[in-house]
């Protein structure tokens, strides 16, 4: 209990109230709300930043992988190309995961790009052994490149303190 003395028009006066006042440890990853019940950051950068480059990297790959199956010469580059457009579109839950603050979605993330670097990288070596265009492999790589790039960047943000507390990790 605390005890303020105040006064109003030269009358002094005692109020006495008492508050209990709790900090969370936390405080990236929620706010109290009015209710007391604990909300979700709607405006985290630790949701919206790798939510957005999970987009990113799931169109590249999705797109770079359905250019490989329409200018496949071979069933190998095909296969490559399935197997990329496969990876792409899993790349759209898991975004979206990570935008509503799934916890799910940061184990996923992590496992779904280590997976596409790992792929992209062993497939553009298949791609450019085995394609004659030379506009075709620098499009290829180029496109490999930037997703891997994206992929890695993913990975060391989902990899911070801060976010992985988000994630209640």
């Amino acid at each position: 209990m605390q005890t303020v003395e105040i006064s109003k028009n030269g009358r002094p006066g005692v109020i006495r109230f008492s508050a209990k006042v709790s900090y969370e440890s936390n405080a990236a990853s929620s706010r109290p709300s009015s209710t007391g019940v604990e909300k979700r950051n709607t405006n985290s950068p630790f949701r919206v930043v790798p939510a957005t480059l999970e987009f990113i990297v799931g169109a590249i790959i999705l797109f770079g992988g359905a250019a490989l199956v329409v200018l496949a010469g071979n069933l190998v580059d095909t296969t490559l190309g399935a197997v990329h457009m496969v990876l792409g579109l899993l790349a759209f839950p898991v975004g979206y995961g990570l935008l509503t603050g799934k916890s799910w979605s940061w184990a996923f993330a992590l496992t779904l790009n280590t997976v596409s670097i790992l792929f992209s990288a062993a497939s553009e070596i298949v791609v450019v052994t085995s394609v004659s265009t030379t506009q075709v492999i620098v499009g290829s790589v180029g496109g490999t490149i930037v997703a891997i790039l994206i992929s890695l960047a993913i990975i060391y943000y989902l990899r911070k303190p801060q976010v992985k507390a988000f994630f209640h990790k």
